[in-house]
């Protein structure tokens, strides 16, 4: 079933008034006919099944046949902040971490960061919202996750301590602490900043300087991995901790 999320305005009284963008989408693209049903997502927890009953380029109306909390959606919010890099791989860690249920992303530029232009970041957001946004539909999500504007390594410590329970750092030279140590502690906890370093990783420096403000190292096995691997391991293990206990 294909599935829409919608700003709540276009759900009123038992009906759907899907947007120009939309309504091209089905009528054009998909090819959708009066009485087959589609998904509509309100990004608020709702989801609603819709039969079409009017379709056409400008327009498409559906009925709402069911309401329900919308599944799909974690029971904590992961935030990923996210070392800036190369264009092609930070879109498809977008993607990837979206599927695997992160519900926020904060880029972040540090010291080996290969990216650095801040004001470039800024006309790619639009872009990437949208990258969020269809991963979120295709991959049965709730809700679209947000993505912040950029922040120096510095900025991104402080926020992450100041509006999450628990700040997690991917580190590859970490050696006293794996990531499982620290997830046996994650039960009842509701939001998690998970960071994630560039290509060349964190420097020393930047990994004592998070460590000394509250943030937790750990290691992700033996093997060094690519930062977009890092970022999917990581956030799948967290997460499937968090929704599936032992016990």
């Amino acid at each position: 079933m294909n599935r829409f999320f919608l700003p709540p305005e276009a759900i009123q009284a038992g009906q759907v008034a899907f947007p120009g963008e939309v309504s091209r989408q089905i009528a054009r693209v998909l090819r959708l006919k009066p009485g087959d049903r589609v998904a509509v997502l309100d990004d608020l927890g709702s989801e609603y099944i819709v039969e079409l009953v009017t379709v056409a380029v400008d327009a498409v109306i559906g009925n709402i046949r069911e309401s329900r909390a919308a599944p799909g959606e974690p029971p904590v919010r992961l935030t990923l902040y996210l070392c800036l890099t190369q264009r092609e791989k930070l879109e498809w860690i977008l993607q990837k971490c979206t599927e695997v249920g992160v519900s926020a992303f904060t880029p972040v530029v540090s010291s080996r960061s290969l990216v650095r232009d801040q004001v470039d970041v800024e006309r790619k957001l639009e872009r990437w919202r949208r990258i969020l946004r269809e991963a979120a539909e295709q991959s049965g999500r709730g809700r679209v996750p947000t993505i912040a504007p950029v922040m120096s390594f510095a900025e991104a410590l402080r926020s992450g301590l100041s509006s999450q329970q628990a700040c997690l750092l991917a580190w590859e030279e970490e050696r006293g602490r794996g990531l499982s140590t620290l997830l046996s502690g994650l039960n009842r906890i509701e939001r998690i900043a998970l960071l994630i370093g560039p290509e060349g990783g964190l420097s020393a420096d930047e990994v004592h300087a998070a460590v000394e403000l509250g943030w937790q190292s750990f290691s992700l096995g033996r093997r060094t991995l690519r930062m977009e691997t890092a970022a999917v391991v990581a956030a799948a293990r967290i997460l499937a901790a968090v929704e599936d206990p032992p016990g």
